[in-house]
């Protein structure tokens, strides 16, 4: 016999269940990941020392109800804030739970453990919804639309904003935005091939190496359709007709400029419902390699540290995202709370470039 849905649906199954999810959708690990490496840390406050290679960020975070207000404590080189709280609940209702032990009652134990798999999604969509949160942060720090590298996220009348350009300095050092002709979405008279060799220019002038170029599908689209590229890479073959395909333009920037192309396209959905890619049309990023830039850091959340372990059931998955089960008297319902607390860290801030080729999106 299946065990009763108090016993099945606990957030170490659910733990379990994720981890067999992401295996069998062959769900990969976001492009921002090995950008920013995750870490736990052991206390809400967020603390880090910028070295040689950055200037101090002091982030300034808004008020919010979640958390107390925070009095940054800045000196030249320790950047230190509280990260922000992010929280959502399933609920698996009194007929849920009812159909789940008419099928637990039946001789075929495997349906109720299929039941149980799909009453399972619901919590499996909260955390699939916990690692969109870091990764639009990584992003929008790695691709600010106005050139000051900031996360900035509102929903249920609360306002996260955190600046880590407060003087200004990345914008006026490490950030170009093209204008006229020059964008990139006029594929006759722009020249993206020059406009990133100027920024590996800028960056070699400070000692700075970048070798990896991210965008999105439809910025790398308008590279390899621009008329100028299209007549650097036949200059090389004067006596041949060449079809321009993706691998063309690949090779002759790697050849060219030494950088490597990633594409990153895949999409979420906002507190709209509005569907965005991480990386925002005409923005292109600039990095010194697939190596980290920072820390994605996880706090410890009020479900980890003061969850009730006699009536509820604690699990820690992707490194930082809390899931906690109990039941709760009246009405008799099951529930499951998926939280985390998680704020990038960006260290190597300065060792980075950013292009606003041609006017992007707004911001996420």
């Amino acid at each position: 016999m299946a065990l009763a849905l108090k016993d099945a649906f606990t957030a170490r199954a659910i733990g379990v269940i994720w981890e067999a999810f992401k295996q069998s959708m062959g769900i990969q690990p976001y492009l921002g990941d090995g950008y920013f490496p995750k870490e736990k840390s052991a206390v809400m406050e967020l603390k880090w020392f910028l070295g040689s290679s950055g200037l101090p960020v002091a982030l300034t975070p808004s008020n919010y109800d979640a958390l107390a207000t925070v009095r940054d404590r800045i000196g030249f080189k320790e950047i230190q804030t509280e990260m922000p709280f992010f929280r959502e609940s399933y609920i698996v209702k009194e007929k849920d739970e009812q159909n789940y032990e008419n099928v637990m009652n039946a001789a075929d134990g495997a349906v109720a453990r299929e039941v149980l798999k799909n009453i399972a999604l619901g919590p499996i969509e909260l955390v699939r919804g916990a690692n969109v949160v870091p990764e639009r942060m990584r992003w929008q720090l790695l691709c600010p639309l106005d050139g000051s590298p900031k996360i900035s996220i509102s929903a249920n009348g609360i306002n996260y904003d955190y600046n880590y350009d407060t003087d200004g300095s990345y914008k006026a050092n490490n950030f170009v935005e093209l204008s006229g002709t020059s964008m990139w979405d006029d594929l006759e008279n722009s020249d993206p091939i020059e406009d990133m060799r100027a920024a590996k220019k800028a960056m070699k002038k400070r000692g700075k190496i970048v070798k990896v170029a991210n965008m999105n599908d439809n910025t790398w689209s308008k590279v390899c359709k621009n008329k100028k590229v299209a007549g650097y890479i036949l200059a090389k073959n004067p006596t041949a007709t060449v079809y321009i395909t993706e691998k063309l333009v690949r090779q002759f920037i790697k050849e060219e400029l030494e950088l490597d192309i990633i594409v990153y396209d895949k999409m979420y959905k906002d507190e709209s419902g509005k569907e965005r890619t991480f990386i925002p049309d005409g923005m292109v990023s600039l990095v010194p390699g697939k190596t980290a830039l920072g820390k994605t850091k996880y706090g410890k959340t009020p479900e980890e540290r003061s969850g009730d372990k006699s009536t509820g059931n604690l699990q820690i998955v992707e490194t930082g995202v809390a899931l906690y089960t109990f039941t709760t008297p009246h009405p008799i319902v099951t529930q499951c709370i998926c939280s985390e607390i998680v704020l990038p860290t960006f260290e190597r801030m300065m060792d980075t470039y950013v292009i606003k080729a041609y006017s992007a999106e707004e911001a996420a």
